[in-house]
């Protein structure tokens, strides 16, 4: 490949990650529009499959995606979630290539710039008095997913403001503010998985100010897959626990909110098809006798609905790429790390629409100038 060709690539892989997060604000815009949500989840994986045809080079990945593509064809000759399919293209594109991708520190500043300010835009409608962000088309958006965004945009904000070349009490200001506003909105929203993930995150920040040098990859690696693996196994500890314990609180809530019966549901489907999934062929149950789709679990969903290669291929590779000389941001490293901690309670990397604003976080590696 030509010096030509490479820049031209790099400069359209910047341009194809600098439109994922407008297609994730019209994601948001449009959350309760179902039509325009899948026509924009098709963009969307347009877009990733350009990035994946730019980027895909280790044929180990091209192992991976092809394997995941072939068990993911079987759930969907079986059963229906053509969506659910797509959704996790995206999210397998992004594992696959973005931890492999290296930007500009001027690129990165620019595509966490762009995610804050639509990500701000979106706060605009919201009614905090009511813990609401209303849609295009008026509709309130769940406090939980309202906290999400808030995090994103909490964890955002802080990148943006620690890559500015200003006055290092100044840029003390500026962080301080961003926790303090943003930490105080997320706590109104009652998000509990927000308030942990953000509560890590100002922990790894600690940790940091001791620990001077770079993250090993190794070691980043493995907190990735030690927190994944743990929020799968928390469910079963969590259900064996609902039967035993009651009225304890955490963050002003019941301990066993309901969750337990739906992750009970989603065991009993797993049991049922372990290896390909179930699509989005069967609902799970919760409290009062309703339905959902999500497991609130990101790993749960993915299990139930598809199968047990995606499951392992997203625990196990989610952060991926170790070679290269670029170097690594610690505090996208450690915003990627501490947002996983909402896959405990939530299927956040598993729903496209508030997916799109965490994967960024993924693209940890800087050009060394």
């Amino acid at each position: 490949m030509t010096a030509e060709n490479r820049l031209n690539k790099e400069k359209a892989t910047f341009g194809l990650l600098c439109f994922l997060p407008f297609l994730a604000f019209l994601s948001i815009g449009f959350y309760s529009h179902s039509v325009i949500s899948r026509a924009l989840l098709v963009l969307e994986s347009g877009v990733f499959f350009l990035l994946l045809v730019f980027n895909l080079k280790k044929r180990r990945n091209l192992l991976l995606l092809a394997i995941n593509c072939a068990s993911v064809a079987v759930t969907i000759f079986y059963h229906s979630g053509v969506g659910v399919a797509l959704a996790f293209f995206n999210l397998l594109v992004a594992i696959l290539i973005f931890n492999r991708i290296a930007l500009e520190r001027r690129e990165k500043q620019i595509l966490h710039f762009i995610s804050s300010a639509l990500l701000l835009l979106l706060c605009l409608s919201a009614n905090f008095g009511e813990v609401t962000i209303k849609d295009f088309l008026g509709r309130a958006l769940n406090p939980n997913v309202v906290g999400m965004l808030l995090l994103s945009l909490l964890l955002h904000t802080y990148i943006y403001i620690s890559g500015l070349d200003v006055n290092r009490k100044k840029r003390l200001v500026f962080l301080s503010l961003t926790i303090l506003v943003f930490g105080y909105l997320i706590y109104l929203t009652a998000c509990r998985s927000a308030m942990i993930s953000l509560a890590v995150f100002l922990l790894f920040l600690l940790l940091g100010r001791i620990y001077k040098r770079d993250i090993p990859y190794f070691v980043y690696k493995f907190f990735s897959v030690g927190i994944l693996i743990l929020s799968l196994l928390f469910t079963f500890a969590y259900v064996i626990l609902s039967e035993k314990l009651e009225g304890i609180e955490v963050l002003g809530k019941s301990l066993f909110t309901g969750r337990e019966t739906v992750w009970q549901s989603a065991f009993g489907l797993i049991s049922e098809s372990a290896i390909f999934g179930n699509g989005t062929d069967f609902l799970l149950d919760t409290v009062g006798g309703n339905k959902t789709a999500s497991a609130h679990n990101t790993l749960l969903s993915i299990w139930y609905t598809l199968g047990v290669i995606p499951t392992a291929t997203v625990t196990f590779f989610f952060v991926n790429g170790g070679d290269g000389e670029a170097k690594r941001d610690r505090v996208t490293q450690f915003a990627l790390l501490s947002s996983l901690f909402i896959c405990f309670f939530e299927s956040f990397y598993a729903d496209p629409t508030i997916a799109l604003f965490f994967l960024p976080f993924l693209l940890s590696k800087v050009k060394k100038e």
